[in-house]
């Protein structure tokens, strides 16, 4: 799948392709893939959205800058999906048809204890290096969701990587509320 064509004299932004996944969109495999290396990822999407981007064809008078507009949009739209691991995550979930669901929620007792755990030790955090000390956890836990995503897709295991997606859903809001932090200000989180 290409979004500009590829012959020398053309050059024409194309139509969006009907049922073309993120990863095609972007010119890379066309089986969804959770490994991914970020540079080659963010150079893809550079090359690609320099093809397509609406600037380029302001002066067409061919259509091509609705459809520039179009997969620029797309374009982008692909390239923030996969650049995080848990969106990547839940869209090849959502490709191999194991969505996650709004209303799914972590099923392990000590694994929720653990979150609700986190959460209290922020609400109770008063210092800087409190909080410092909390977010390096944080991001060793959320380091170990990824690379059990990883090992789980690479087996194919679904159930596996879709709990792991779940677990790394409340991580990431933890990361979210430690980003947020600040001394004496109350914390708000959504359900974490």
């Amino acid at each position: 799948m290409t979004v500009v064509c590829m012959n020398p004299n053309c050059k024409v932004v194309q139509a969006l392709t009907p049922g073309a996944n993120y990863f095609e969109i972007l010119g890379l495999s066309s089986e969804p893939k959770f490994d991914l290396e970020a540079k080659d990822l963010r150079n893809k999407f550079l090359r690609i959205q320099q093809q397509v981007h609406p600037d380029s064809y302001s002066q067409n008078i061919n259509g091509d800058q609705l459809y520039a507009q179009q997969q620029s949009s797309l374009v982008n739209k692909a390239y923030a999906t996969l650049k995080e691991p848990l969106s990547r995550a839940n869209y090849i979930l959502e490709l191999l048809g194991v969505p996650i669901h709004e209303t799914e929620s972590l099923n392990e007792p000590e694994l929720l204890m653990e979150v609700m755990e986190a959460r209290e030790l922020l609400e109770d955090a008063q210092t800087e290096e409190e909080v410092e000390g909390l977010k390096e956890i944080n991001n060793g836990r959320i380091q170990q969701a990824v690379d059990g995503l990883s090992k789980a897709f690479r087996e194919q295991n679904l159930e596996a990587a879709k709990a792991l997606a779940i677990e790394l859903q409340y991580w990431i809001r933890i990361q979210n509320v430690i980003r947020d932090w600040a001394a004496g200000k109350p914390i708000v989180a959504d359900h974490v």
